[in-house]
């Protein structure tokens, strides 16, 4: 159910390999992010990380490891975020990206756009 100021909302990201690419940020509100399903388009054992990229100094962005290497069986799915919420602010960008450029996966973040506080 939708209130008046929660967007419920997914962004899929399409064939992410070993170059780190940005699957989520939102510039103008505060995300309660639910969840993030990764899904390996391979028949190998492939390893996913994930990060957060903040401004905490104006002008410095800081990257913090959400997941590191985190196996992913051959065409599986999983909730990299195992039913926790992570709370990104406006901003706030998240990055994936796999261990080999041959081993490529989809991911879809499932969240909740806060439009007032």
């Amino acid at each position: 159910m939708s209130g008046s100021f929660v967007n419920w909302k997914m962004s899929p990201t399409a064939n992410i390999n070993s170059t780190p690419t940005l699957v989520f940020g939102n510039d103008q509100h505060t995300c309660i992010v639910d969840g993030i399903i990764l899904s390996n388009l391979t028949d190998a054992i492939i390893l996913v990380s994930l990060s957060v990229a903040r401004e905490i100094e104006i002008g410095i962005e800081t990257t913090f490891v959400l997941a590191q290497q985190l196996p992913l069986q051959p065409f599986e799915r999983i909730d990299a975020l195992l039913n926790m919420a992570l709370t990104l602010e406006p901003g706030d960008l998240l990055y994936a990206n796999s261990d080999y450029a041959g081993n490529s996966f989809n991911i879809f973040v499932n969240y909740r756009e806060l439009t007032e506080l």
